[in-house]
């Protein structure tokens, strides 16, 4: 897997960091599941149009 790098504010950080901690997961899957969600749901509105 590559690594990528990005800034957030601090109490973006926080609540992803407590969701994490709440379902057992790393931030970086977190973030991974989200994005992936996030484009899925992009390419589902694009064909739909």
């Amino acid at each position: 897997m590559r690594v990528v790098t990005f800034k957030v504010d601090e109490d973006f950080l926080e609540k992803l960091d407590s969701f994490a901690r709440l379902k057992g997961v790393t931030r970086s899957e977190v973030i991974r599941k989200a994005l992936e969600l996030y484009l899925r749901l992009e390419d589902w509105r694009e064909q739909d149009s």
